[in-house]
């Protein structure tokens, strides 16, 4: 008996052990069945996105962290020549939307070998969708200095007038950046996620001319040969070229363009030339002119007639620039200096005549100052004449020389050592029988209207200054 209840109890003890180890791994399975069912809307266990950990994170959460981790760029912008400007994509409505490839990756996953994820790790780099608002990128776009300053030049071919620098050829259509070819270029880099894009010489072009600007063309080519002149007028201290400025000056113009002949020639206005002419000669002509002369007592001195001067020849200039503007030889790019003609030339050229070099006899004050290069030489008493025979005032000039010379007049012959004439019988001369000079001697014993001088002091004059020199005497 006691045998066959041993047997009956050991059965029932197996049965249950069976039961037991079915429900465990009936519960795995479950378990299993569960998480891998889980994991097919969820990622899987050790996941990370860009180092984000998104182990049991749904789509739209693993989403909605990438897009408010990522940062919208700075982005590059490079231009031909070196230059470079950036865009802050942040104020473009600039948006990264990972929700696609994060539905990809999850799609992608297999929920049933989740339990081998326990222990390995999966990193993922999903590539988002980039968004912007296009309005405010072709805005910020305009904005940036070289594509506004494109934007504000639009091109043109035209011949343009001002009175300072005359005409010139205004030309905008070479080398042009076509700015919208490189918005299309920034857009679709902007999409694509890059950070920098270059416009390289491929985007610049020249812009086609009109018909319209291809006559204007001819019309310069014709023009540009014509300003482009080579001849300087060379006035001494002064020269005078013919520039563009002053070319425009000559030519016959209607509605700011200049005037072709029949013959396709421009129109020169010759009265234009005989005005540039008598200016010249009001700006450099000083014979027989009111002048402002610096005496070396200090004051400005205004000093009228005399024989010295210069006198330009204003009927051969006249000539002269009729047959020269059109002429091939002033227009082959060699500088033509041309001394004007004169009637009466200056000991020195330009508008100031009188120059560095000469004799200031200033008869208030009975002195005689002599100048070379801009420097006092000497400085001397003088004895001038007075009643009834003055000292001509006026700028004159050293007309002859003569040593040892016989001065004859009414009621006197007197031989001089040093003469010195400057108009007509009045002259600078040494004075040997004077004991003194300056002062007011002139009052009561002046000259018979020469300028007595030292024997020295006229020596050195003598040997110092040629025929030409000029004399300003003035009270």
């Amino acid at each position: 008996m006691s045998n066959r209840h041993t047997k009956n109890e050991t059965v029932p003890v197996r049965v249950r052990g069976r039961f037991w180890l079915m429900l465990l791994f009936a519960m795995l399975l479950a378990l299993y069945v569960g998480m891998a069912s889980y994991f097919r809307n969820n990622f899987l266990p050790n996941t990370w996105f860009e180092g984000i950990y998104c182990t049991g994170s749904s789509v739209e959460a693993v989403a909605s962290q990438l897009n408010k981790a990522a940062q919208a760029p700075l982005f590059l912008v490079r231009f031909s020549g070196g230059e470079k400007r950036t865009i802050d994509l942040s104020k473009v409505g600039y948006a990264y939307d990972y929700l696609e490839e994060v539905q990809l990756s999850l799609a992608q996953q297999n929920p049933y070998i989740w339990p081998l994820t326990l222990f390995r790790r999966t990193d993922l780099t999903p590539t988002p969708r980039f968004t912007f608002d296009e309005t405010l990128l072709t805005s910020a776009w305009n904005g940036i200095d070289l594509v506004e300053r494109e934007l504000s030049e639009p091109p043109v071919y035209r011949i343009t007038y001002s009175p300072e620098d005359g005409y010139a050829l205004e030309n905008t259509k070479l080398h042009r950046f076509d700015t919208l070819r490189a918005l299309e270029t920034l857009k679709d880099a902007v999409r694509r996620g890059a950070e920098e894009v270059t416009f390289g010489e491929g985007y610049y072009a020249d812009v086609k001319l009109t018909d319209a600007e291809v006559e204007t063309r001819s019309l310069w080519r014709e023009l540009n040969w014509f300003l482009n002149c080579d001849l300087v007028y060379d006035m001494g201290a002064e020269q005078i070229p013919f520039t563009p400025g002053v070319m425009s000056r000559f030519l016959e113009a209607r509605d700011g363009l200049p005037v072709l002949d029949e013959y396709g020639r421009l129109v020169v206005k010759e009265e234009e030339i005989d005005g540039f002419v008598d200016d010249l000669c009001e700006a450099y002509d000083t014979y027989e002119k009111v002048r402002q002369f610096h005496a070396t007592r200090g004051d400005v001195v205004e000093i009228d007639g005399g024989t010295y001067g210069t006198l330009l020849d204003g009927s051969a200039e006249k000539k002269f620039l009729r047959e020269a503007l059109s002429n091939a030889s002033f227009h082959d790019g060699t500088q033509d200096l041309h001394v004007p003609s004169y009637e009466r030339e200056g000991y020195v050229r330009g508008r100031d005549d009188i120059g560095g070099t000469y004799i200031e006899v200033d008869m208030t004050n009975q002195k005689l100052y002599a100048y070379v290069d801009g420097a006092i030489l000497l400085t001397s008493d003088v004895v001038t004449g007075n009643h009834g025979k003055n000292t001509p005032v006026g700028t004159h000039y050293i007309y002859f020389k003569q040593k040892n010379r016989v001065l004859v007049g009414e009621n006197y012959r007197t031989p001089v050592k040093y003469w010195m004439a400057i108009i007509n019988h009045v002259g600078l001369h040494d004075a040997t029988w004077r004991k003194k000079f300056g002062g007011d001697i002139y009052l009561t014993n002046g000259s018979h209207g020469c300028v007595n001088l030292p024997l020295e002091v006229a020596q050195k004059l003598y040997d110092t200054y040629e025929e030409g020199t000029p004399v300003v005497v003035f009270f």
